[in-house]
């Protein structure tokens, strides 16, 4: 969490983290969308300062990085930039617990500014009612990796002193 605060963690870079990585350390949340319409949530929690809003709207799930709505900026990352890596996972079944419609996005990373939003998912018209999404967010760079970087940097600057 301190690596976050001081600014020294701005979230996953594109391809740093293997998906194996992303699978363990991503935190998976899920709503289901009962019919058609119009949907705007949370899920709470401390995220790391990274307040995210999904919107499901029109076929379309999108996520925004909320920066307005907070009456203490301390409570939020104030960053210009956050990179997060996420995938949303979109399911409904039948009764008897068929499959009826599927729909799974690849693991995105996104480097989002204040405010801005990106659409993660477009469902197809054959999308059937009530479905589940799940979702999955990796908002820092996980530990291990990080440490391995450090490392890494270490070597070559004591390689370069020594050399």
């Amino acid at each position: 969490m301190l690596r976050v605060e001081q600014a020294k963690d701005s979230g996953p870079k594109e391809d740093s983290v293997p998906v194996e990585q992303f699978e363990i350390h991503s935190q998976r949340c899920g709503r289901i969308i009962p019919k058609e319409g119009e949907y705007c949530w949370r899920w709470t929690g401390y995220n790391y300062g990274v307040d995210l809003l999904i919107t499901y709207a029109n076929k379309l799930l999108v996520i925004k990085r909320n920066n307005t709505t907070h009456p203490v900026s301390s409570s939020i990352s104030m960053q210009t930039h956050r990179s997060i890596m996420i995938r949303a996972h979109v399911v409904s079944f039948d009764p008897q617990g068929a499959v009826l419609y599927e729909e799974k996005g690849s693991i995105e990373t996104y480097n989002l500014s204040k405010d801005e939003e990106r659409v993660l998912l477009g469902l197809s018209r054959q999308v059937k009612y009530p479905f589940q999404i799940a979702v999955n967010v990796l908002a820092v760079t996980p530990f291990i990796l990080n440490e391995a970087a450090t490392e890494q940097g270490s070597e070559r600057q004591e390689s370069v002193g020594n050399g």
